[in-house]
C-alpha cells in the first residue's frame, strides 16, 4: 500500500509512500511526523507503531485468503468490507488515504473477479461508510458498497486467478482522468511541522 501511495502522489508530496508516524526529513532539513490522528469529535485512528502492525496483519490475512479470490459474491462483499474498514481505522497516511484505499480495493476486486467502480458512489456516501465503520463498527454500509460489482464470468475468474495484484497501468489511466488537488500551506523554515499542519507538496523544478 505504501508503494501505491508513492505511485499516486510522488509528484505531489515529498513524503509520498511514507506512513504518517514515520519521521520524514524534507530537502531543507525540516522534519514531520503524525503518530496520532483523529477526526474532530471522533475516535483515534491507529497510533504510532500500531499503523505498521495493523497493515502487516491485514496484508498477511489477505494473502492467507488468496487475496479474496475464489469466493462467491456475498462472501467477497463481506470480507472486502472488513478489510476496507480495517484500513480506514489504521488511516496510514496523513493525506491521500482515501484515494490509495480506493485504488487498492479496485485492484483487489478486479483480481478477485468482482470489478468495483467507486465512481458510482458519491463522496457523501463514502464519508458515511467510513464514519460508520470506524466510529460505530457498523460494516453494513460498507458491505452495501462492496456489492456494487458484477458477477464474474468463468473467463473473468480464470484470468483473475493468474493476474498479479499490480494495476500500475490502470492506475496511470485513472490518474489521467481524476486529478488530485490537495490543500496545503508552506510551513516556516527551520520549524518542525506540527501534527495538525497542512500537508506539504513536493518541490517542482
Amino acid at each position: 500500500m505504501q508503494a501505491l501511495h508513492k505511485h499516486l502522489f510522488q509528484d505531489v508530496f515529498e513524503w509520498a509512500g511514507h506512513l504518517r508516524h514515520e519521521t520524514f526529513t524534507f530537502d531543507d532539513g525540516m522534519q514531520a511526523s503524525m503518530p496520532a490522528m483523529h477526526k474532530a469529535g471522533g475516535k483515534d485512528f491507529a497510533i504510532g507503531n500500531e499503523i505498521d502492525r495493523g497493515l502487516q496483519s491485514l496484508m498477511s490475512d489477505l494473502e492467507s485468503r488468496d487475496f479474496l479470490r475464489g469466493l462467491d459474491r456475498e462472501t467477497f462483499s463481506h470480507q472486502a468490507a472488513e478489510a476496507f474498514a480495517q484500513i480506514n481505522s489504521i488511516h496510514p497516511f496523513r493525506e491521500g488515504k482515501g484515494r490509495t484505499q480506493r485504488e487498492f480495493f479496485a485492484a483487489l476486486a478486479e483480481r478477485a473477479g468482482y470489478p468495483l467502480e467507486f465512481g458510482v458512489i458519491s463522496a457523501e456516501r463514502m464519508a458515511f461508510v467510513s464514519i460508520a465503520a470506524h466510529e460505530d463498527r457498523d460494516l453494513a454500509p460498507c458491505v452495501a458498497c462492496s456489492r456494487k460489482s458484477r458477477t464474474p464470468s468463468a473467463s473473468t475468474r480464470s484470468r483473475s486467478r493468474s493476474r498479479p495484484l499490480n494495476a500500475s497501468g490502470r492506475l496511470r489511466r485513472r490518474m489521467s482522468r481524476h486529478g488530485t488537488a490537495p490543500t496545503w500551506q508552506r510551513p516556516s523554515r527551520g520549524r518542525t511541522i506540527a501534527a495538525g499542519s497542512a500537508a506539504r507538496p513536493a518541490r517542482t523544478s
